[in-house]
């Protein structure tokens, strides 16, 4: 599968593991798509398991976005916060904070052993965030410090601080598409 503008040109590799950029005008694609002519931008095998993206850091199991759904409505276990917390290396409290729940609610929530459906969301936003953090950034450690760095792009805010609503979740998402296509941000 390729696609050719008159800059350059992007093919898939056979296996769909990267990107490779080819120019005959290498210093205007340099410039255009961040990346030297020949360069493989992204190399990632696609992940096993469930199609949700952040499912598997919460540690649930859906195979399909109807699943989420059901998941969703009925609220997370609070072991979800826990292994959410985990993965970050954040504690439960920090986490409450990220995701805009309250201390005291947490504890409630804690003693319930479910989230409710709106903090259930919050938490899977999250968990999807963090996924895509660690498949763009290629692992565990550096999409936690990527996510704890004040960044520029994010009006020299954290990722963390700025996905505390949907709007600035997208945004965090969007600069890691950024990222992972080699545009500069």
């Amino acid at each position: 599968m390729a696609k050719k503008t008159s800059q350059s040109r992007i093919t898939k590799d056979a296996s769909f593991e990267g990107v490779v950029v080819q120019s005959p005008r290498k210093k205007r694609a340099k410039k255009k798509i961040g990346a030297a002519p020949g360069k493989v931008l992204a190399r990632r095998s696609p992940r096993e398991g469930s199609v949700c993206p952040g499912a598997r850091i919460i540690g649930v199991k859906a195979a399909t976005s109807f699943d989420m759904i059901k998941i969703m409505r009925k609220g997370l276990s609070y072991r979800s916060v826990e292994k959410l917390g985990a993965e970050l290396n954040v504690s439960i409290p920090e986490l409450g904070r990220i995701v805009n729940i309250a201390p005291r609610t947490l504890n409630r929530r804690k003693d319930m052993g479910r989230l409710e459906t709106d903090e259930s969301e919050r938490i899977y936003r999250l968990s999807a965030l963090v996924e895509k953090a660690e498949d763009v950034l290629e692992g565990k450690d550096s999409a936690q410090r990527w996510l704890k760095t004040a960044k520029k792009a994010l009006g020299g805010r954290t990722p963390l601080d700025y996905a505390d609503t949907e709007i600035g979740s997208r945004e965090v998402m969007d600069l890691l598409e950024r990222i992972d296509y080699g545009i500069y941000s």
